[in-house]
C-alpha cells in the first residue's frame, strides 16, 4: 500500500517510502517549496496502485525529491502518461479523505527521537517514569517511621546493658518500663563471670557433709546480677555422684542484697554444702549460669 505524505506549507503531496522515512527519522524536504517537515505528521496511505516512488537523491540534508502531485497550483509542464494521470486522480481523492494506515508501526522509524511532537505532555511524564510529588514524601515518611520503630525496639531489648552502662539513662528507662509494664534487671553475661580459688571439704562436725568454698569474680565494668552455681560431685573414675545447682539465695550471707548483684570488678566469696551420706567422692566440678 503506497505512503503519501503532503507538504504543510504547499499542500504538494508525495509518494514516499519506509526507507525514506526512517533515514532521517521522517525529516523531509518539500521538492518543490524546500520547506522541512517531518513526514510522519501527515502521512496518508493510498489504495493499491501502480505508483512508483522517487528515490532520495540527497541524504545529507533531510530532503525528498519527488513528483509532486499539486492541489491548488499546477507542477511545472511535464509530460503525462495516463498512468501517471491515474495516479494523480487517486491522490487528489485520498486528500480529501485520508486513511490512516492500520498496519503502519511508528515505533520503527524512533518517533521518540524525531524532530516531531507525537506525545501530550501528561504522557511523556509516564514514559520518564515521574511520580508526584507526595509519593515521594509519603515513602520518606514511611522509610522514617520503620527507622524508628526498629530503634526503639532495640532499646527495648537491650535496656539492661543500656542502664548498666549508661547510668544517666537508666531514670528514663525505668520510667518507660513502668508504662510498658517491663523491668530493668542487673546483665547477666556469664563469660565475665570467673569461679577461682574453690576448696571442697569433709565437715569435721557433720558426718556425711561435705562444704564447698569458692570466689565469685565479676571482671565487667558493671554490676552483674548472681548466676546460679551447679556444683556436680563426682568418684575417683569421674562418675557423676550427686548433682545439685544452687541460686543466689540458697549461697549468699543474709547481709549481701541480691538486687545489687555482683559490684563491677569485684568478688564474692561463696559457701556451698551438700550431704553426700557414704558416697566416694573423690572429686568436684563447679558450673556458673543463669
Amino acid at each position: 500500500m503506497p505512503l503519501v505524505t503532503t507538504c504543510p506549507a504547499c499542500n504538494a503531496s508525495f509518494v514516499v517510502s519506509t526507507e525514506q522515512l526512517s533515514a532521517h527519522k521522517g525529516d523531509v524536504r518539500c521538492g518543490k517549496c524546500k520547506h522541512v517537515f517531518n513526514a510522519l505528521n501527515h502521512l496518508v496511505s493510498l489504495p493499491d496502485e501502480n505508483t512508483e516512488s522517487i528515490e532520495i537523491t540527497d541524504f545529507t540534508q533531510p530532503s525528498i525529491q519527488a513528483n509532486s502531485i499539486e492541489h491548488e497550483e499546477e507542477a511545472p509542464p511535464l509530460e503525462t502518461t495516463k498512468e501517471e494521470a491515474s495516479i494523480e486522480t487517486t491522490v487528489e481523492a485520498s486528500q480529501q479523505s485520508p486513511t490512516v494506515i492500520p498496519a503502519f508501526n511508528a515505533a520503527n522509524f524512533n518517533l521518540n527521537s524525531a524532530s516531531g511532537n507525537y506525545t501530550d505532555e501528561s504522557t511523556m511524564d509516564l514514559l520518564m517514569n515521574k511520580k508526584p510529588w507526595w509519593v515521594n514524601v509519603l515513602w520518606g515518611l514511611l522509610a522514617l517511621i520503620l527507622l524508628l520503630a526498629i530503634a526503639l525496639q532495640s532499646i527495648y531489648n537491650l535496656r539492661t546493658d543500656i542502664a548498666a552502662q549508661k547510668p544517666q539513662f537508666k531514670t528514663y528507662l525505668e520510667q518507660a518500663c513502668q508504662q510498658l509494664g517491663c523491668e530493668i534487671d542487673l546483665p547477666k553475661h556469664v563469660d565475665l563471670l570467673v569461679i577461682d580459688d574453690s576448696d571442697l571439704q569433709e565437715d569435721a562436725q557433720y558426718q556425711g557433709l561435705i562444704r564447698l568454698n569458692t570466689t565469685l569474680f565479676n571482671r565487667a565494668e558493671f554490676a552483674q546480677a548472681f548466676p546460679k552455681i551447679e556444683l556436680t560431685l563426682t568418684d575417683a573414675q569421674d562418675k557423676v555422684l550427686i548433682r545439685k545447682s544452687f541460686k543466689p539465695e540458697q549461697y549468699l550471707t543474709p547481709e549481701m542484697s541480691i538486687a545489687e548483684g555482683i559490684p563491677a570488678n569485684d568478688s564474692v566469696f561463696v559457701k556451698l554444702a551438700v550431704t553426700a551420706n557414704k558416697l566416694p567422692v573423690a572429686g568436684y566440678r563447679l558450673f556458673i549460669t543463669y
